[in-house]
């Protein structure tokens, strides 16, 4: 079985994107007031005053242009220090029961790809799904299509021929990922709003919810080596 694994609010507690997003800023290789900016954006799309994809496109904007060896540089970083520790001890037993059983697992986020492989690392998991950049000589360029979000996600699964074998196990925490729990055989909502699982019932999804988030802090699977 397949198992899609939402990275942002159901690996882990946090954002990786803003989290790199304040690396870049701190290394000087984006401004600070372009984080600022986002800032914003990310606050008025919780307010439910920005689309998921107008956020989105401001975020991969922000690494546009930008050297790929100093963004590589700062998602090592950044992962190792940052992102690691919030990850749910209780997903990374989840990822590990399902190696366990054989399931191929693969981490699925709108996050850049170059943050997500590294997330994927600390929980002993190689496949991804993320949002890729073309690269023109030593930068960043456009965002390949279709980023790894909505019906983008799903798209980006079929190609990689992880629908093949059949409906996978989606963990999620959030509406944007619909498109995948709407072909999903069960899905698993992390921490959801009472709107997410309204709709899981209203769409007939098979389903459980989970609530993550009082364990003792993770601890990565990276040895010592690795950091």
């Amino acid at each position: 079985m397949v198992v899609l694994f939402d990275v942002d609010r159901t690996l882990l507690s946090g954002n990786c994107t803003a989290a790199l997003a304040k690396a870049l800023a701190s290394a000087g290789v984006v401004p600070r007031s372009a984080v600022a900016s986002l800032a914003v954006q990310q606050l008025l799309y919780r307010l439910k005053r920005r689309s998921f994809p107008a956020l989105m496109g401001r975020t991969y904007r922000l690494i546009q242009g930008c050297e790929i060896t100093r963004v590589e540089e700062c998602a090592e970083r950044v992962v190792h220090d940052v992102i690691a520790p919030t990850i749910y001890p209780e997903a990374a037993a989840r990822i590990a029961m399902h190696r366990g059983r054989g399931d191929q697992v693969v981490l699925a986020s709108a996050a850049p790809a170059v943050v997500i492989e590294r997330v994927a690392r600390c929980v002993g998991v190689s496949a991804v799904l993320a949002t890729e950049f073309e690269r023109i000589g030593p930068r960043f360029g456009p965002v390949k299509a279709p980023p790894a979000y909505g019906a983008g996600k799903l798209e980006l699964a079929g190609r990689a021929g992880l629908l093949d074998a059949g409906p996978p196990h989606v963990y999620t925490d959030h509406a944007e990922d619909w498109a995948m729990v709407l072909v999903s055989g069960f899905a698993t909502f992390v921490n959801p709003t009472a709107q997410v699982i309204q709709d899981a019932r209203r769409d007939g999804i098979a389903h459980e919810v989970v609530r993550w988030g009082d364990a003792p802090r993770f601890s990565s699977m990276l040895s010592p080596l690795d950091r």
